[in-house]
This record gives C-alpha cells, structure tokens and sequence, in this order.
C-alpha cells in the first residue's frame, strides 16, 4: 500500500460518523433503577391563608368606600380607605417577602 492510499483509507475511515443506536427500551430501563419520588405537597400556612384573606377583604372594603370618600384627610370614608390600602399593600409585601425566604 502506497502512502496516499494509507492517507485515504485513514480520512476516510475518520470522516465516517457512526449513527448512535439507542435500545427502544433504553428510557423503561432508566426509570425502573431509579427510586420512586413522592410527590410534593404544597401546604398553605394558616398565617398566609389568613393573611390572603384579610387582603381581599381589605380590598373588597375599600372599593365599597371608594364612592363615598372624597378626596379630603377629614372625611373618615378616604381616612380608613388609606388605611386599607395600606393594610393590603403591607400584607402584599409580608406576604412575598416570605416566599422570598423560602426559596
């Protein structure tokens, strides 16, 4: 064999790309040596349940005082509107800064 015919036969043994083989039942395979996983519940806490709650009553109040308030600090209807505003806005944040820390 003559030196042109070696570096023939070498490229185009190495430019020859061999179509990888999976075994149909390779995936049934992997799943039966892995353990079983338990599914995760996610549970809602009292505090947050209750917490929930109290934002969409606070909401639900100051929508129903948004057509009596105007817009004056001595009218008691726009004083407790902001204060339930505040409220939600507070629980809001409470409530997000938690799930912050969880994760």
């Amino acid at each position: 064999m003559s030196d042109r015919n070696i570096e023939a036969l070498i490229t185009q043994v190495l430019e020859t790309r061999e179509e990888p083989v999976v075994p149909v039942d390779f995936a049934a395979r992997v799943r039966a040596v892995l353990p079983v996983m338990p599914a995760k519940k996610r549970s809602v806490s009292v505090g947050k349940l209750i917490a929930m709650m109290m934002a969409v009553l606070a909401a639900i109040v100051a929508f129903a005082l948004a057509s009596r308030a105007s817009v004056r600090f001595t009218s008691l209807a726009f004083d407790i509107e902001c204060v339930l505003m505040l409220q939600t806005l507070a629980i809001a944040y409470w409530l997000s800064a938690r799930e912050g820390r969880r994760s």
